[in-house]
């Protein structure tokens, strides 16, 4: 006997329907979607292909250029010079060129007004102006420098600057609560991270506590709050170099001529003294490299290079033998010498 279907009940099976449908019906959806995703990657890579060169070397190709590139291209499209210009450009770039050294300044006593870059890549690295010319203030000495900003102090005025010379942008520093003398002793801190998008610094002053004392405290201006603060942590330094100043990972240092090494961490708010490598002789010089205090001490015959280690141990990187001057020459001398003394004898007269 046939059974027969009722309105309500046939309107259920619509409203409701089986399992094997609700499942064909999700993997449709499923498929649509993984189809318009595939769609959007296809319109991407068209779009890309069909994109102008000069867009794909801006967006692509600028973040690797050496500034003094980055300086003629400011004037190819106002969307490049929108770029470069950019905070997000400057912070990116100067992560990607950390390990690139891009000159050194030359005539830079405190009291020598001719100041000169000499770039070791003058195409790739020189700078709009050698000599600092875009600071107000004259005449200039480079005091210290870090990841490629430089701080600057113009002793006729007892300013302080903190520039970038590949961009010319610069901040004029107050002035330290403690005087340092006119020829202070700095040590500027900038590390460029993903935690420092505004690029702040800070500048470390090492001041004499009292004249002739060879003690040593420090105050540090910091960019975030554009004030100095003063610390009570103090170190003996006897005899140190205020052009020695250098910074790695956070802390500053300064060499003295007794063979130490002072150290002012101003995130820790403690300074230290550290011996220099034992065998560093009378000429040495402080450097950082990834971040890590190095040194490299000159003697007679070598040139040894060495990094900070564990427990303050001086690990030695690197090892340059020197030939002592004129010693090619004295040997030929000695040769000739050697050579005219047996012609001599062989052209002699027997007995």
């Amino acid at each position: 006997m046939m059974s027969v279907v009722s309105g309500n009940q046939a309107a259920a099976a619509v409203e409701n329907p089986n399992e094997e449908d609700a499942g064909n019906s999700s993997r449709l959806r499923l498929r649509w979607a993984s189809l318009n995703r595939l769609r959007g990657r296809i319109a991407d890579i068209i779009a890309a292909i069909n994109k102008p060169l000069a867009d794909v070397v801006r967006d692509h190709v600028l973040l690797y250029l050496p500034p003094a590139s980055l300086f003629r291209f400011l004037s190819v499209h106002p969307s490049w010079r929108q770029v470069i210009s950019s905070a997000l450009f400057a912070h990116t770039h100067s992560r990607t060129h950390l390990s690139r050294l891009s000159g050194v300044f030359a005539g830079n006593d405190t009291f020598t007004p001719c100041l000169t870059f000499l770039s070791f890549d003058p195409k790739a690295d020189g700078i709009p102006h050698p000599a600092l010319s875009f600071l107000p203030d004259r005449p200039i000495s480079v005091r210290c420098s870090s990841n490629g900003l430089i701080c600057c102090f113009a002793w006729t005025t007892n300013a302080y600057f903190v520039c970038n010379p590949a961009t010319s942008d610069w901040v004029r520093i107050p002035t330290p609560p403690n005087y340092p003398g006119p020829n202070p002793p700095l040590a500027l801190i900038f590390e460029p991270s993903a935690y420092n998008f505004r690029s702040d610094f800070a500048l470390v002053c090492a001041v004499e506590s009292c004249t002739g004392s060879g003690v040593y405290g420090f105050q540090t201006f910091s960019s975030a709050t554009g004030q100095w603060w003063v610390s009570d942590a103090v170190a003996p330094a006897e005899g140190l170099i205020a052009l020695s100043g250098i910074s790695a990972g956070g802390a500053a240092y300064w060499r003295t001529a007794i063979g130490t090494v002072v150290e002012y961490d101003p995130a820790k708010d403690q300074a230290r003294v550290l011996q220099c490598p034992a065998d560093a002789g009378m000429m040495w010089e402080l450097g950082a490299a990834a971040g890590t205090l190095s040194c490299v001490a000159a003697t007679e015959f070598a040139v040894t290079a060495y990094a900070l280690g564990r427990g303050d141990e001086w690990v030695e990187v690197g090892f340059v033998p020197v030939e002592p001057s004129g010693g090619e020459e004295e040997q030929e001398e000695e040769e000739e010498e050697e050579e005219e003394g047996l012609s001599s004898s062989a052209s002699a007269p027997g007995r």
